[in-house]
């Protein structure tokens, strides 16, 4: 028979065992997954990157081999779309990057939603003119004042509206409406965009507030604008779901506490 020295050592031994099991398990394993999910972001930043770093290079290439009169034009243009395209994927990554890590201070002040959403929609006035696009807005008020005000940083939450907007603008064909509707909620306000592109299957729901997914609808973008989105909102504490089935558009709502 064992000493009862030895077997409180050995009972010690196994406990610390299987504690350090229950404890460091879960940890290391999210440690992990942690690690995945960032090598998979850069490797997708990466792609991302080097497609129009490929197509300007190209371009230069080939303005070093032709006719400077005949191809400067052609190269200012396409570079000057390259160019945008990198600087909006370069600022979605960095406030992606700081929402993610908790290191964006938000500079939370009173903000009116509905003012903020009617300021933003004559930016996007120009592109939705050309393809015939109209918005439909529609803001219930209440009579209360204050039925719009909620506190927080205007400046994250213009770009959380103005993704949604250009998200609805490019899935919607070209003669459609979108339809932009503010109303207060219990404690907030419901902001609803609802565009008439192709719909999204639900099992895809939860999917494209993921980094770079894209639903297949074809054209180009990064799959980063609902990623971004969805950050901003948890940011804030605020809500996002979407409302949709293939074939009948999405509507994407946004439900933000007053506090």
């Amino acid at each position: 028979m064992l000493p009862a020295a030895i077997v409180v050592v050995i009972v010690l031994a196994v406990g610390s065992y299987v504690l350090s099991g229950l404890i460091l398990g879960p940890m290391l394993r999210r440690l992990e997954r942690a690690f995945d999910e960032q090598e998979r972001f850069i490797a997708d930043a990466s792609h991302q990157l080097k497609t129009p770093l490929s197509v300007l290079k190209s371009e230069i290439d080939s303005l070093n081999r032709a006719d400077h009169c005949e191809k400067i034009h052609e190269f200012v243009n396409e570079a000057s779309v390259e160019l945008e395209y990198l600087g909006n994927l370069v600022e979605g990554l960095l406030i992606l990057a700081r929402t993610s890590a908790g290191e964006y201070s938000l500079v939370k002040n009173r903000v009116r939603i509905d003012e903020l959403v009617l300021d933003i929609l004559p930016r996007f006035d120009r592109i939705a003119r050309k393809r015939g696009v109209n918005f439909k807005c529609n803001v219930e008020e209440s009579g209360k004042p204050g039925d719009f005000e909620v506190h927080g940083d205007g400046g994250l939450l213009r770009s959380l509206f103005e993704t949604l907007v250009d998200n609805a603008l490019k899935h919607s064909p070209d003669g459609a409406v979108i339809d932009v509707g503010l109303r207060p909620a219990k404690g907030g306000v419901d902001v609803r965009i609802k565009d008439a592109g192709p719909g999204i299957h639900p099992e895809q729901h939860k999917k494209i507030f993921d980094r770079f997914y894209r639903a297949g609808h074809g054209g180009r973008g990064f799959g980063l604008g609902l990623a971004i989105a969805k950050n901003i909102a948890d940011a804030h504490g605020a809500a996002i779901t979407v409302v949709s089935s293939p074939g009948a558009g999405a509507e994407f709502i946004v439900r933000i506490n007053k506090n």
